[in-house]
């Protein structure tokens, strides 16, 4: 189904309605994600990203390599914070 632009949307900007606003919008669809990342006072892609790589762990993928993820805690700190250590 072919969605036509809405002219009266809101317009696109570095701090508020982009590409990183909208990938937020769509993973905090679920409830998990939307209770552990809190938003961004200055919502740049790049917040954004650092936000949920404060949580998350990072995950590149490139076609030659497949996917890497790269653990933003060891696994002993994961369970400390798990435990409130």
């Amino acid at each position: 189904m072919k969605e036509e632009y809405n002219k009266d949307g809101e317009p696109y900007s570095l701090t508020g309605d982009n590409c990183a606003t909208f990938a937020s919008d769509v993973l905090k669809q679920d409830e998990n994600v939307k209770s552990e990342v809190s938003g961004t006072v200055i919502n740049t892609p790049k917040n954004i990203a650092d936000a949920y790589r404060s949580v998350y762990d990072k995950v590149d993928y490139s076609k030659s390599t497949g996917t890497i993820i790269t653990p933003t805690k060891t696994l002993g700190q994961k369970i400390k914070d798990f435990f409130g250590l």
